[in-house]
């Protein structure tokens, strides 16, 4: 009932024991889609929520992971999420609540409940509030406790819709990050080579059809291998290759640092 027709599907996860699944979900609500439509019939995306099914249920119990005080958007209408060797289940998603709309950070929250609860937002990027944009979140988590997280980051004056900006693939590993006092490493990926040039739309279909710039399309992947390596899937257009095409989808693997498979 409190979707209000704007729905944006995430992904589905399977526990590692195969007993429960998860689909997640960014929606928007009626009142919004009705008093601030930022396109045509559709408000910004309200919250996430995260569906849970366990081995003996016959239907899907959805709750809330991540609801919005209606005063900024979630900036989360592709939500990511992960669960770890624990089953500790992870939403990560974009938002610009309490910094100027437009200003995305990345976060994620955890639940140990199996979706029944869950954690405060918790900021992966550590670029100033207000400075940049930080969009399209994705990770793959490991060991109990260990999360691995890419987006595309700028550091620039401009919003996600800035004309000048310069965007970067970014890479975090987040360790105790089922608890409320992680620790983060971050690295910028292809450091010094940037991905995208000009805005990145966040309107879907909508947006592109308004005069958004979705030529990176809606999504990035990234997983993490049997050694315990993050690999990334993405793509780059910021300029010509030796090809003389002016885009490609190309995958990156990380090659030191700590295993996500190690607690």
């Amino acid at each position: 009932v409190d979707q209000g027709v704007n729905t944006f599907s995430g992904p589905m996860l399977i526990s590692p024991d195969g007993k429960d699944m998860y689909v997640m979900y960014s929606i928007s609500d009626a009142k919004s889609n009705l008093t601030t439509p930022t396109s045509p019939a559709f408000g910004p995306t309200r919250g996430i929520v995260v569906a849970h099914k366990g081995p003996e249920e016959t239907t899907f119990t959805n709750k809330y992971a991540v609801a919005n005080d209606g005063a900024s958007t979630s900036g989360a209408i592709f939500p990511w999420g992960a669960v770890d060797k624990a089953g500790n289940v992870y939403v990560l998603y974009n938002s610009d609540k309490g910094a100027p709309a437009g200003h995305y950070h990345t976060y994620y929250v955890y639940s140990k409940d199996k979706a029944k609860t869950w954690s405060k937002p918790i900021k992966v990027d550590d670029v100033p509030m207000g400075v940049g944009a930080q969009v399209y979140a994705t990770g793959d988590a490991g060991a109990p406790g260990v999360l691995d997280i890419a987006w595309y980051g700028h550091r620039g004056p401009g919003t996600n819709d800035g004309a000048a900006n310069v965007w970067s693939l970014q890479f975090a590993q987040v360790r105790a990050a089922n608890t409320a006092h992680p620790s983060i490493q971050r690295a910028e990926v292809a450091k010094g080579d940037p991905l995208h040039h000009g805005s990145i739309s966040l309107g879907g279909l909508i947006g592109q059809l308004e005069g958004g710039d979705r030529s990176l399309l809606d999504f990035f992947e990234l997983q993490i291998g049997k050694d315990g390596m993050a690999q990334i899937a993405y793509a780059d257009n910021y300029g010509d290759f030796e090809d003389g095409k002016k885009g490609h989808v190309i995958w990156a693997k990380q090659t030191t640092g700590r295993s996500a498979y190690q607690p």
